[in-house]
């Protein structure tokens, strides 16, 4: 995609050098629906050009503006929107972003790795509990893929082993920024018998401080 035939006709000069400049553009029509994506935009989102081409930008963020990876977890990016108009109508719009740190791959991959291969089992929920990643030692323990139980909310995705209570815990870290500890005894699906668990609800944050989901190990 270029960013000329993207907006023909539609963009100052100033707004075309800007997205010249960065890593991840896509165009959507006035409904906001995809348009045009680009291999940057694919790199940063995780969407391939023939899934992202019908999506809306609201697939694309989460209610409240911040990026969203095709697979839920959300990310730092400064990302900018601008209207593309034809004689003051809105036709559609342009995001433009720039990987910046985003782009660290060597950086990206060991903590992928860490993640998905750390011993203990971890999990990474939203504000509401709804379980966004789950790494190998979580998925043996739940004995699920984590296909299985990503989008479900924790105690849908493990009955018996996440509770209500685990729910409101999740939320009262996002609310207070404060990490919770719990002990409980309990036999989970990918052992044999039950036996004490000590779980650990902490904060992720942004770089700005923000809390952006919830870590959960045990």
């Amino acid at each position: 995609m270029t960013e000329d035939t993207t907006a023909s006709g539609r963009l100052s000069p100033t707004v075309l050098a800007a997205a010249r400049s960065v890593d991840a553009v896509l165009a959507t029509d006035g409904r906001g629906a995809v348009t045009q994506w680009s291999a940057g935009a694919h790199a940063l989102w995780g969407w391939s050009w023939q899934e992202a081409v019908g999506l809306e930008l609201a697939d694309l963020y989460t209610a409240d503006g911040v990026p969203r990876h095709k697979d839920g977890h959300t990310f730092d990016a400064p990302t900018q929107i601008t209207a593309l108009t034809v004689e003051d109508q809105r036709v559609g719009f342009l995001v433009t972003a720039d990987l910046g740190a985003e782009e660290q791959a060597p950086d990206n991959a060991l903590m992928s790795w860490l993640f998905d291969q750390f011993p203990l089992a971890i999990s990474i929920t939203d504000g509401e509990a709804r379980v966004l990643r789950s790494n190998e030692a979580m998925c043996q323990l739940l004995g699920l893929s984590e296909e299985d139980i990503r989008t479900r909310l924790m105690t849908e995705a493990a009955p018996g082993v996440a509770t209500a209570e685990d729910v409101r815990r999740v939320r009262r870290v996002v609310a207070t920024g404060e990490p919770v500890t719990t002990e409980r005894f309990v036999k989970v699906p990918g052992e044999t018998k039950a036996h004490a668990w000590a779980a650990d609800f902490f904060p992720l944050r942004d770089s700005t401080g923000r809390v952006r989901a919830v870590g959960c190990a045990a």
